[in-house]
């Protein structure tokens, strides 16, 4: 009988035969990437502390371990989350507000640009060793974001930007806080304290909060715009999240 390769995940089985086909050094590294992927090593271990499942005192005692700092980084989301939301789901009307009868290209093209930077600006956070370093620089993120989106709010009523950039520059300062705190602000919180915890349970409380309000302000579109005036709407929840925000970042640093 052949021999068999058994892969470390479940009781999957890789056949050898395979291996020579595709070529053995090449296949070999493939499997042990995708171990990696599943399984943490002792390195990842003593970089971010073990993650394990919590039990539900065990997560009121992380909240109320943090509270001050967690009720800030939520209050971010959730502005952020409403703010992007009513971006992404009322862009047609966004853009005819602002002039333009937008193609759906547009959208694929503003799109584009704001994942590009979001993207390089949180993805190099990975760089940082020190996770203490990375956790205030997620939250330097955030605040440079809050303060661009401010920025460019003062530019667009001044005249100085056009709508294609408007929506980009606008998309920038909202984005960043957003990816930063899904990506980096809890893994590093958690990762810096040593504290038993998971970031999916943090996550799970933002995002409770982040689109329960976003419904809140969906119900009262009818009473908050002018109507029907989105333009006017994102802009003054832009103003908000942006100064509120600020604000709530200096706490998250703080608690």
């Amino acid at each position: 009988a052949r021999g068999r390769l058994f892969s470390p995940v479940g009781d999957h089985q890789i056949d050898i035969g395979r291996r020579r086909l595709i070529g053995g050094d090449q296949f070999a590294r493939l499997v042990d990437e995708f171990k990696r992927s599943f399984f943490r090593d002792s390195r990842d271990v003593e970089a971010r502390a073990e993650r394990s499942t919590m039990t539900p005192l065990e997560r009121w005692s992380l909240f109320r371990k943090h509270a001050i700092g967690l009720v800030s980084i939520i209050a971010l989301y959730l502005l952020v989350t409403i703010l992007r939301s009513l971006r992404a789901d009322f862009q047609p009307e966004i853009w005819k507000g602002l002039g333009e009868d937008a193609e759906p290209s547009v959208f694929t093209n503003t799109e584009l640009w704001v994942s590009a930077v979001v993207l390089a600006v949180n993805g190099s956070l990975v760089m940082m060793r020190s996770n203490r370093a990375a956790f205030f620089a997620s939250l330097g993120i955030c605040a440079a974001g809050l303060a661009w989106m401010l920025a460019v709010l003062m530019g667009r009523r001044e005249g100085l930007i056009t709508p294609f950039g408007y929506m980009v520059m606008i998309g920038l300062g909202l984005y960043l806080p957003y990816v930063a705190i899904h990506t980096t602000v809890f893994e590093r919180l958690l990762a810096t304290t040593r504290d038993k915890g998971t970031s999916g349970y943090l996550l799970y409380l933002a995002d409770s909060f982040g689109y329960l309000g976003y419904v809140a302000v969906l119900l009262g579109k009818g009473f908050l715009s002018n109507k029907g005036d989105m333009v006017g709407l994102f802009e003054g929840a832009a103003c908000v999240a942006g100064g509120a925000g600020l604000v709530v970042v200096h706490a998250c640093g703080v608690g």
